[in-house]
């Protein structure tokens, strides 16, 4: 009985006239985003990016949302764009971490400064 019924589910897939139209409708969109996406990389590494970063843009707004600050150290810890770029110092991601430990204490002080 299940064999009966997958082979019927891979048949109707097969003859699905659906699929196809949207494939056909959606690619163009799609194959336009990825050109238009790689031509602002293409923009971004002109002016000099090195890499691109998404989420802390979250963090951001969650918390705008809840009226909080919000803060990011971004480290570049491998240019997967430029196989000629220098090499990354092997002490990049603890002087990531140090930068952003002093940069709670620099917020720490300032806001006893203030109370």
């Amino acid at each position: 009985m299940k064999e009966e019924k997958q082979k019927k589910r891979e048949a109707d897939l097969g003859n699905d006239p659906v699929g196809p139209l949207l494939v056909r409708l959606a690619l163009p969109t799609i194959c336009a985003q990825v050109v238009n996406l790689l031509a602002k990389w293409k923009a971004w590494k002109a002016a000099g990016a090195l890499t691109s970063e998404m989420e802390t843009a979250a963090l951001f707004i969650v918390s705008q949302v809840l009226h909080v600050r919000c803060g990011a150290v971004l480290n570049v810890l491998w240019n997967a764009d430029n196989d000629d770029a220098p090499a990354i110092p092997p002490d990049a991601a603890e002087r990531g971490v140090k930068t952003a430990v002093e940069a709670l204490r620099i917020l720490i002080r300032e806001d006893g400064a203030k109370a």
